[in-house]
């Protein structure tokens, strides 16, 4: 989506706003409900601050917003006004050059709709763009008809920051002040308001849900006392720490941490939804089924818990994206990926000789990366590709292949498959039987906390500010 920042000379569009901000939203509506369970936009800032302000997201919408009114500062200290014909002149050039890409028939109005943004508030964004560009010629010595860099303009603005000296207070800002610059000063809530429009949508949406769900549940063990949610999110909290712990990727890094590094405020965490969440689901389900209850459960799914958590077999890959019928965007058609396939798998007698074909023709980047390994499929395993699970079974089931036999050999090979975004190449490799009750007693315990976290409350069900007009 072309934005300003590529359309027009301006600084600020282009150092500071590569997210174009919506609107504040009305204060006088809940910003987020679902039936007649609602939020309050003290508890979504709350969330913000917790987990955002902090963030890299958050240092550049904290540093976005002072900018922003440090420019306002200079231009009230200067004297300098844009004239409105000024303003009207960059939006018609930017009207001219939109209504000329086919995804904005409509022109501006379209593109400030799909950025949530009123025409009062991008004219203003367009006239400290102004107000930074004259005023970076004035202090640079550059005249008008001598081109400006948007670099030229950013330190310009960092060179006054620094002139200024800004003091930035420790979080979380309880005397109500996050950072002054000389008589500039802003308070928490207006950071908040900003950081509202900063932060990832699908961020918001998600922490917007977890609040929401934390309500539903609490409403469902209304005899859950303090004490025993406090016990069961310590222990939450304990099962995550112990997992980075396992986990070599971390090298020993404690999991507090890994959390500051997120921006994440390690001191509110406990409180934070997510992690109430998963305590309180986990809770329902310990009071709500005895061991006993748990196995007559998969007693009685059986076919469920086995097809998705059972039975399984190691398998690579060598995919080839393809389509129908050829296109500007892709060229080759299912039918030539097929050919393609058949060809490199006619040298194919060894595991090795099947990773070195993944590593030189496959498309798929994070199978690739792991020499054609696409992992474990199941017989109702989501996430792969009911093509590719028929495949693999039908030849487990047919006898097609020993998987306790020989390593190697052709017999491993099947396919091609066509899936629905191209045509794949598979290896099968070790057969790894249905798990122990000890395990399986693990899968049956998640899926009865996710039924119980999707009978509570459905995301369709939710609404928020972001999703209304």
């Amino acid at each position: 989506m072309p934005r300003p920042s590529t359309l027009l000379p301006a600084g600020l569009v282009a150092a500071l706003c590569a997210l174009c901000a919506p609107a504040a939203p009305a204060q006088a509506e809940p910003p987020a409900r679902a039936g007649e369970t609602t939020l309050s936009w003290t508890e979504v800032d709350r969330l913000l601050l917790d987990r955002h302000a902090l963030s890299e997201n958050g240092r550049d919408a904290l540093l976005h917003l002072l900018k922003s009114r440090l420019l306002d500062v200079l231009a009230r200290e200067t004297g300098l006004e844009v004239p409105e014909s000024t303003v009207d002149g960059r939006v018609a050039e930017l009207e001219r050059q939109l209504r000329a890409d086919p995804r904005f028939p409509g022109g501006l109005a379209d593109m400030l709709t799909a950025e949530r943004m009123t025409l009062a508030t991008f004219r203003d964004f367009l006239r400290l763009a102004v107000v930074q560009e004259t005023l970076a010629r004035r202090a640079l010595g550059i005249p008008d008809n001598a081109p400006i860099t948007g670099e030229q303009q950013e330190m310009w603005l960092e060179s006054v920051i620094s002139e200024r000296g800004l003091e930035e207070l420790p979080d979380p800002w309880d005397d109500g002040i996050v950072c002054r610059l000389g008589e500039l000063t802003i308070t928490r809530d207006e950071f908040l308001v900003h950081l509202r429009s900063r932060t990832d949508p699908d961020d918001v949406r998600d922490g917007c849900y977890q609040l929401l769900l934390r309500k539903r549940l609490l409403a469902r063990m209304p005899d859950l006392s303090p004490a025993a949610l406090a016990r069961a999110v310590e222990e939450e909290l304990d099962r995550r720490r112990n997992k980075v712990r396992a986990d070599p990727r971390y090298q020993g890094v404690e999991y507090e941490r890994l959390l500051a590094a997120q921006g994440i405020r390690v001191e509110a965490w406990p409180e934070d939804p997510a992690v109430q969440v998963a305590a309180l689901a986990r809770l329902w389900v310990e009071r709500s089924y005895t061991a006993d209850d748990l196995k007559r459960v998969y007693a009685d799914e059986r076919e469920h818990f086995d097809g998705l958590f059972g039975e399984a077999v190691e398998t690579l890959i060598v995919f080839l994206k393809a389509v129908e019928f050829a296109n500007d965007l892709q060229g080759r058609t299912f039918e030539k990926a097929r050919e393609l396939l058949v060809e490199g798998a006619e040298a194919i007698r060894t595991r090795a000789e099947f990773e070195a074909l993944a590593a030189r023709l496959s498309e798929d980047t994070a199978s690739r990366e792991r020499k054609g390994l696409f992992g474990w499929v199941t017989r109702e395993g989501p996430r792969t590709p009911a093509e590719v699970r028929a495949a693999v079974f039908g030849h487990l089931d047919g006898a097609r292949f020993d998987p306790d036999g020989p390593a190697e050999g052709r017999k491993r090979l099947a396919g091609p498959v066509r899936t629905a975004t191209g045509s794949m190449l598979l290896w099968l490799g070790r057969r790894r039987p249905a798990p122990a009750w000890e395990t399986m007693i693990v899968h049956v315990h998640t899926e009865l906390r996710r039924r119980f976290i999707e009978e509570s409350l459905q995301r369709s069900s939710m609404e928020t500010w972001l999703d209304t007009d």
